[in-house]
């Protein structure tokens, strides 16, 4: 049985995006289209999950669609400088950029990464910015909501709502019918 914190460097690059992608759709944003793996074949141009959100009508202004991309790196460690280039490669020469962009590691990050992350962001031009951690992935897999998805990728039976641990002695394990 898993125990936290979950390790992501176990997961092949695949998984972990595929983790990423499960883990946003199990958010609170309204998705018109539900989150892409666009990135699975490669030139993603930025791209590895996108995803449109339906923002409602108000006060005069139309109802409209606001595009999230995600961008998810299973690193071993990852600097100020390696998160800067993230978001360029995201949103190139700053065209283009959608509302929101959350990058999702497989490690932690330092506090001078996550300010050079929000600083390139702004930059950018992004209105929404996140990054996902190890911590945060993590903190994210232990919400009820998203016990099916921790059991899925680390075998975490108890993690499923209802499941429970239960004891078994050895006489019992061996007089089981089964078992021969």
């Amino acid at each position: 049985r898993t125990t936290q914190p979950y390790d992501f460097l176990e997961l092949n690059p695949g998984q972990f995006e595929d983790l990423v992608r499960q883990l946003a759709t199990t958010s609170e944003v309204g998705w018109t289209r539900a989150p892409d793996p666009v990135g699975r074949l490669g030139s993603d141009h930025g791209r590895d999950i996108r995803a449109i959100e339906e923002v409602a009508a108000t006060g005069g202004n139309p109802a409209a669609e606001r595009e999230w991309r995600y961008q998810v790196k299973r690193y071993k460690e990852i600097g100020p400088s390696a998160l800067r280039d993230v978001v360029r490669e995201a949103v190139p020469e700053h065209s283009d950029p959608p509302y929101a962009l959350i990058t999702a590691v497989a490690c932690r990050v330092s506090d001078d990464g996550f300010e050079a992350f929000a600083d390139e962001a702004a930059k950018a031009g992004i209105t929404h910015a996140e990054l996902w951690t190890r911590d945060t992935l993590n903190d994210k897999l232990v919400l009820n909501a998203n016990a099916r998805i921790a059991a899925f990728y680390f075998g975490d039976g108890p993690a499923v709502e209802g499941t429970l641990d239960k004891e078994i002695t050895a006489a019992a394990f061996v007089a089981h019918p089964y078992h021969h």
